[in-house]
């Protein structure tokens, strides 16, 4: 067009070279190209403004072991029961430890211990995220933004991690007044949120309270002493 922008389309993804004609002779381009994307290529440098200032940066680079899972996608997999941090069963890579005291405890990230593994919410370390049962967390799913699974060994700063980082984002705004109650077998769930402020500020308060041992403890089913 009349700012020299083109578009153009591929016909499948992989390597390609653009020729670009220009006064002062032809410039090749090198591309890979991938699927269902669209890039913006500069061919050249304009002289700032005089008295302007040229800012030059480096795109983030994607971390390929990460996984990040929305809370809205959670609700929609199956044999999670009702738990937010069971979805990390499901994922790739993540095998839950079997036996007793299983759940998000102990699930095992790349064949590394599950005590291997770090919790962090919102930067804030859990040192147990599950219950001993290891159906319920400590957490209300309603607090939950969304959940990343990082896979590798990590430095000091994510307490020498070898398994895997959990990194859990709680939600960051709330637009109106709401609440939810909730009764099961294992526990009760309580959540309300407000804003304040015209908008700019909320609280949100989230609490559980379990009794497994009275309920399925009673059957037998539960190893002895458990509460």
């Amino acid at each position: 067009d009349d700012e020299g922008n083109v578009n153009l389309e591929f016909p499948s993804p992989g390597e390609y070279t653009l020729r670009l004609l220009k006064d002062t002779g032809a410039v090749d381009i090198k591309l890979t190209v991938s699927s269902d994307e669209r890039r913006t290529i500069y061919t050249d440098k304009k002289a700032p403004p005089k008295g302007g200032i040229t800012v030059e940066g480096e795109r983030e680079k994607t971390v390929a072991s990460r996984t990040k899972v929305r809370y809205d996608e959670i609700k929609r997999m199956p044999g999670t029961f009702g738990e937010a941090l069971r979805a990390l069963e499901t994922l790739p890579g993540v095998i839950q430890n079997i036996g007793f005291g299983g759940g998000a405890n102990g699930i095992i990230v790349r064949g590394a211990d599950p005590q291997s593994n770090t919790y962090l919410y919102d930067d804030l370390p859990i040192l147990y995220a599950y219950h001993l049962d290891g159906l319920t967390s400590v957490i209300h799913n309603d607090l939950i933004k969304s959940i990343d699974l990082y896979r590798g060994a990590f430095p000091a700063n994510f307490n020498n991690a070898t398994g895997g980082v959990i990194g859990i984002e709680t939600i960051d705004t709330v637009q109106k007044t709401k609440g939810a109650f909730q009764v099961s077998l294992w526990n009760t769930t309580a959540y309300t949120a407000t804003p304040f402020a015209n908008g700019k500020g909320y609280v949100a308060v989230g609490g559980k309270y379990g009794y497994l041992d009275r309920t399925l403890g009673q059957s037998g089913l539960l190893p002895e002493g458990i509460r």
